[in-house]
């Protein structure tokens, strides 16, 4: 009997690190992780998550706001943003943020708006 008991365990503990490593791979593949790093006083978008019921309108409500600027990035896939009154700072993963361009950004060649507060 315990023989029989201690080979059900070995399968069992063989099927979860089986499982383990199989959705540890389907996970990576579906993430997003940094491959272009954001930087400290960046400006990003923020996505806007709409509650249906809320708001009769929330089709038209716009998906992004922003620009808020990055206080701090904390690990490859969370940065710290400066939102409105509501809150001080919020941790966000990198798949809400997209990165702000201007208008005049886009028309010259995309690059990164970083706010610089040495100079002040």
């Amino acid at each position: 009997m315990s023989i029989r008991l201690n080979n059900a365990y070995v399968l069992v503990r063989y099927n979860n690190d089986r499982a383990r490593l199989n959705q540890a791979k389907s996970y990576d593949e579906k993430v997003k992780h940094l491959k272009k790093p954001y930087q400290e006083n960046q400006l990003v978008l923020y996505r806007n998550f709409h509650q249906p019921g809320v708001n009769e309108l929330s089709k038209f409500m716009p998906n992004w706001s922003g620009p808020y600027k990055i206080l701090g990035i904390i690990n490859n896939s969370t940065v710290m943003l400066n939102l409105p009154d509501t809150y001080n700072s919020k941790l966000v993963n990198v798949n809400y943020i997209k990165p702000y361009y201007t208008r005049e950004d886009k028309l010259k060649g995309i690059k990164r708006i970083v706010l610089d507060n040495s100079k002040t």
